[in-house]
């Protein structure tokens, strides 16, 4: 079956991308004006619905039983490109198809049963949910929001807030600017850097890993009930007395362990 193909003029400069299908990828690509370019290729094309309203776009599955949409009916497995600005937001939703973003987003809503997801940078939030699929990401501006049950999330920088929630899936961020909560069954924890000024970390059996910059003065409320508080020593410090930053840290867990490291 011939690919379909669609292009629509954008009545503003960003497009909101709406794309739920139940497998096989999804790519967006930076397009070289106001407008959304779109290619679908796979099998049951006859039931993949476009449509595009002033900057609303959306991609989807029709469901020919009920005469609406599915999210992760069927087994099709489809290949969408879609040519976007950057800044362009995304909702995306898919059963076990990967995403991949090569432009910079306004803001990223993702949800996937086994899918991947791996993208450049977001200008503004990121929200994920996903069974076992994995987040790759550069850069998130604004805020993370994620709840794993075991897939992972790698990401270099968060300069808002991070919560997440996640039951065997593990979280590395290298740099997080804001303030983090964090929930975990055996899940572990691991930021690099961390500037914010609350840490709230709550685990069964995930340990944490967390690196405080020198000049923190620390407001501890930590507790494991099996697991290890590794601390580092409290030397003296050639940070100025008015240059050191509050921080408050806990972090509860019955066997996960706690490892706090200063970094410059």
């Amino acid at each position: 079956m011939s690919p379909i193909s669609e292009h629509f003029a954008l009545a503003g400069e960003h497009a909101n991308l709406t794309i739920s299908i139940p497998a096989g990828t999804v790519r967006i690509a930076e397009s070289t004006d106001a407008s959304v370019s779109i290619t679908v290729e796979g099998k049951d094309l006859d039931n993949v619905e476009i449509t595009g309203v002033g900057d609303d776009i959306t991609i989807s599955m029709r469901t020919e039983k009920e005469g609406g949409f599915r999210l992760f009916g069927g087994s099709s497995r489809l290949a969408v490109l879609v040519l976007a600005p950057a800044g362009s937001h995304a909702n995306i939703a898919t059963g076990a198809a990967d995403f991949f973003s090569e432009i910079e987003l306004g803001s990223l809503r993702f949800k996937t049963g086994a899918g991947d997801a791996k993208i450049t940078s977001v200008r503004g939030d990121v929200d994920a949910k996903s069974a076992s699929g994995d987040l790759h990401a550069h850069a998130v501006m604004g805020s993370l929001k994620a709840s794993l049950a075991s897939g992972d999330v790698n990401l270099h920088s968060v300069d808002g807030s991070v919560d997440v929630n996640t039951a065997s899936g593990d979280l590395h961020v290298m740099h997080v600017h804001g303030d983090v909560n964090v929930k975990s069954a055996s899940g572990d924890l691991v930021i690099d850097r961390w500037d914010g000024t609350g840490f709230a970390g709550k685990t069964v059996a995930g340990d944490v890993r967390l690196g405080v910059p020198k000049g923190t003065r620390a407001d501890m409320n930590v507790r494991s009930l099996s697991g290890d508080i590794h601390m580092p020593s409290s030397g003296s410090s050639d940070v100025p007395e008015e240059d050191r930053v509050m921080r408050r840290i806990g972090f509860n867990s019955v066997s996960g362990d706690l490892h706090l490291t200063v970094v410059d």
